[in-house]
């Protein structure tokens, strides 16, 4: 009878030993179990910011074109985009060879914000000592005193200008 005892206790033993190695193996995590609610939040904080990173910022758009004088490309021409609107912020784009520029938010945010603006532009560089290049003589309608107007929209926008240095008449 001893011996049939210790035969039950041993083999209980294995046996929940063998359970436990078993559960070991197969659930690694079980120290870590979640409730339904917990993994839900878990699931939402990995997604979320990854589904924002991908959509971009929707409060800008690209803005690209062409600035001509007369009809002719001048290089180094600032367009300036002046957000017409309470909170809006303006963007700049710079003339290359071609006329061409690309409006800049910032340094590193391309476009401009979404919404109405006010186009201006200046013709002029400045060097490292602060004298000042005149490339072009811009009349003050499309200077300061400038009345242009522009709806960039979300996507892309293309805004094209010619100014024209000849008094109308």
């Amino acid at each position: 009878m001893k011996v049939e005892k210790t035969r039950s206790v041993s083999t209980e033993r294995s046996h929940a030993e063998a359970w436990e190695r078993c559960d070991r193996i197969t659930n690694p995590l079980k120290k870590w179990r979640l409730t339904v609610r917990q993994c839900l939040a878990l699931v939402i904080l990995i997604l979320v910011p990854l589904l924002v990173g991908c959509g971009g910022d929707d409060r800008f758009a690209s803005v690209e074109g062409t600035v001509t004088i007369d009809g002719t490309p001048v290089e180094g021409v600032e367009i300036i985009f002046d957000a017409d609107f309470p909170g809006g912020s303006p963007s700049v784009g710079f003339t290359d060879a071609n006329g061409y520029y690309r409006a800049m938010f910032t340094p590193t945010q391309p476009g401009a914000m979404v919404g109405p603006h006010r186009i201006r532009i200046r013709a002029e560089q400045i060097d490292g000592d602060g004298n000042v290049t005149t490339l072009a003589e811009i009349p003050p309608e499309y200077g300061d005193e400038s009345e242009i107007e522009f709806e960039v929209t979300p996507g892309s926008n293309t805004f094209d200008l010619d100014v024209s240095t000849q008094a109308s008449g």
